[in-house]
């Protein structure tokens, strides 16, 4: 909670430094992209990175940020390799993957990409996560913050970003990750800059030789997300254009493109696959900790087409209908009578596949004793015991069968 506090402490100091900036007067907002003939770095700019950091160092000092290394190098590689033939000095462009289940994504003028789990979950393949970056990394190097910011020079539009509504997130970690979705929006990127985002970001991924027929189908996904938790609009694209224009967007650039074939594009790689499940299964535990039970369900179909054959992928499945259950009701009303049985049916695969999986072993005994099932919960709690003597609720589960 103290973070959040220091957090929202100096993104007021930045938020002042922000309107003392917006009335230094007027400035061209034809500015050379990083790495073109002209550029150099504005006074501006001088000082939002030097905000950008701050904040950085905030979320880097949080839980809030995923602790996987090998993720993030890989990330960070794939978003090098983005940057072409541009090599920003001054600059570094790096990537933080957020511990956090909604679709979001968003980099700060300094270079600094942040990604939440959901957004990586949301991408089937490789090809797909290299235009998520794409986007992000065009934002930066075509220095988008400063145009914008040059360009909402006396509108008061501007300073309606500060009261956009928090994130969908729970805890203290609200208040933090609600400020830090603002950062996305602060700057209130035009319909031109997400276009040309798209656009310079599908340029990226062509050159890379990465099948471009894999872009829409992102932002597809993201649509399954926004009809699956019932939202109108994600928080990222509060005032990035509608999903269905993007999509559209996309395929107008793949028709002046005509692809004939997939031939020798690249759409998946070994490296994504190798950090597929982790990102999947993670998304999943995220979703079930927030009761985003539908978007549970999708990733989970996901899971089951890929990984199939591990006890996890059917435990997580019955853990999604067992805290379903269990979950109070809210918003519309729901027959989940069902969901236990449902739940104790994918336990069963689980435990086809390894009849000793402790976590399936204990949530099938605890479905059946919902169930009314004491004796066959018994049993299989004995066998949970047996397989996991060290258990925490070890105490309960020995008076649960003494009963």
């Amino acid at each position: 909670m103290a973070y959040a506090k220091l957090f929202e402490k100096r993104i007021s100091v930045w938020a002042l430094s922000l309107i003392l900036l917006m009335a230094s007067g007027c400035a061209t907002v034809n500015v050379p992209n990083v790495g073109e003939k002209g550029y150099s770095l504005e006074a501006e700019e001088r000082r939002l990175f030097k905000r950008s950091e701050e904040v950085c160092d905030v979320i880097d000092a949080t839980d809030e940020v995923y602790s996987n290394r090998e993720l993030e190098e890989y990330l960070n590689r794939l978003v090098q390799k983005l940057t072409l033939d541009t090599n920003p000095t001054d600059r570094t462009i790096s990537v933080k993957v957020l511990n956090a289940p909604d679709f979001n994504a968003f980099a700060l003028p300094n270079g600094r990409i942040f990604v939440n789990i959901g957004a990586l979950s949301a991408a089937d393949n490789e090809a797909q996560l290299a235009t998520l970056l794409g986007h992000e990394l065009t934002h930066v190097l075509n220095r988008h913050a400063l145009k914008q910011f040059r360009s909402l020079q006396n509108k008061s539009a501007f300073m309606s970003v500060f009261d956009i509504p928090l994130a969908v997130v729970g805890g203290s970690a609200g208040i933090l990750l609600g400020r830090l979705g603002m950062l996305s929006s602060i700057y209130g990127y035009s319909q031109q800059h997400e276009f040309e985002a798209d656009e310079k970001g599908f340029e990226a991924i062509e050159k890379l030789n990465y099948d471009a027929r894999e872009s829409p189908k992102l932002f597809e996904n993201l649509l399954v997300f926004i009809k699956s938790e019932e939202v109108s609009q994600p928080f990222f694209f509060s005032t990035h254009p509608h999903v269905k224009e993007r999509i559209k967007n996309f395929n107008v650039m793949l028709e002046q493109r005509n692809y004939i074939s997939h031939d020798g594009l690249i759409i998946d790689t070994p490296e994504f696959q190798k950090f597929a499940y982790e990102i999947y299964t993670t998304q999943i535990r995220l979703c079930l900790s927030r009761g985003m039970f539908k978007t549970a369900e999708q990733n989970f179909v996901n899971l089951e087409k890929r990984y199939a054959n591990l006890p996890e992928t059917f435990y997580l499945g019955g853990e999604i209908y067992r805290l379903r259950q269990d979950a109070e009701r809210k918003g519309k009303k729901r027959d989940k009578r069902d969901d236990y049985p449902k739940a104790s049916e994918r336990y069963r695969q689980a435990l086809k596949i390894d009849a000793n999986y402790a976590p399936a072993i204990v949530s099938q005994a605890r479905v059946l004793e919902k169930l009314g099932q004491k004796d066959e919960a018994k049993v299989l709690f004995k066998k949970y015991l047996e397989v996991n003597p060290q258990a925490a609720d070890r105490e309960y589960i020995e008076n649960f069968i003494k009963g």
